[in-house]
């Protein structure tokens, strides 16, 4: 007869409402937590997850100027040189407006590159009506299609704002492909943020290092890197306009993300009050899926409208 394992009291001791918890997260998808993808990806396939058009927020260089965002989930390859990447994002962002000093500097330079990175995902822009534009790019956000991707990262700049930075990691998209015998991901970053209305541009778990760095390129006048930051403190329901520097809300951010918090944890079908980003009053979300490790929430409005990675202080 085999020998039967020895038990600590565990399961007793932590009694019927960790078995409730237990049961609620044991189908949970594996979260490997976020982190900038290695550069010298070639290849790479990715699902689309976020795309849309959004504000700059207080604080940052182009306040009130919008933007173009999108994300991907990384499907291949599971793993690069010994890291998994599974489950990462890769992600575009570009200002829609006067960026001086920047490769693109003015608003139809901006507006070109991201008609063309549309088209990488299978927009036929010469038959786009340009007021289609916006319902066009949460179309795609439905969609989700496969695309491929790759990384590199340029030389250490000696001159201009980012002297004496490190190089961070580029992103380039390259188009669409086939559907890669995988299913339909799940954004382990959903995060959400919808981008900055709640879906994330960075998730506020990110590796405290790469986090503090955001901070520093951010108070050197990185306006991406403030974007970000702007995103994750939203997501992890920090007012930026509180700390004198971004340095700090990096700060802020790395020990909300360690610490966590003790509020209730929704289930799927509860419901709860929210208000929508730019909304006027508050609407019923029925809740869809929950990300505990990232505390949000997707869920369905009373609005029929679905909204994802809400985070948990957001609901009433």
């Amino acid at each position: 007869m085999a020998k039967k394992p020895k038990t600590t009291g565990l399961m007793q001791n932590l009694g019927e409402k960790a078995r409730k918890i237990f049961d609620r997260h044991k189908d949970d998808a594996t979260d490997y937590g976020q982190q900038d993808l290695p550069a010298g990806i070639n290849n790479g396939v990715a699902q689309l997850v976020d795309c849309k058009f959004d504000i700059f927020k207080t604080g940052t260089k182009f306040e009130g100027e919008y933007f173009f965002f999108a994300a991907g989930v990384v499907v291949e390859p599971v793993e690069f040189e010994g890291t998994r990447i599974e489950g990462q994002r890769t992600q575009i962002i570009e200002p829609l407006c006067v960026t001086p000093g920047r490769k693109r500097e003015d608003v139809e330079s901006h507006l070109a590159w991201v008609m063309n990175e549309l088209r990488k995902l299978g927009v036929d822009t010469s038959s786009l009506d340009y007021n289609d534009l916006e319902a066009v790019v949460k179309a795609l956000e439905t969609e989700q299609p496969f695309f491929r991707f790759r990384t590199w990262i340029g030389t250490k700049q000696e001159t201009g704002p980012y002297a004496g930075l490190e190089p961070r990691v580029q992103h380039q998209w390259l188009g669409v492909c086939d559907t890669p015998d995988v299913g339909n991901v799940e954004d382990i970053d959903e995060d959400g943020t919808d981008g900055t209305n709640g879906t994330n541009v960075e998730d506020v778990e990110e590796d405290s290092s790469d986090v503090t760095n955001l901070g520093i390129a951010a108070d050197d006048n990185d306006d991406d890197a403030q974007v970000q930051l702007s995103t994750m403190a939203q997501n992890a329901g920090i007012d930026p306009e509180k700390f004198e520097t971004w340095t700090e809300l990096a700060e802020a951010i790395v020990a909300e993300s360690e610490g966590g918090n003790d509020q209730y944890e929704p289930s799927v079908g509860d419901v709860f009050k929210f208000k929508p980003p730019r909304a006027k009053n508050l609407i019923e979300l029925t809740i869809t899926a929950v990300y505990p490790g990232k505390e949000t929430v997707n869920g369905k409005g009373s609005n029929g409208k679905p909204y994802k990675s809400i985070p948990w202080s957001k609901l009433e």
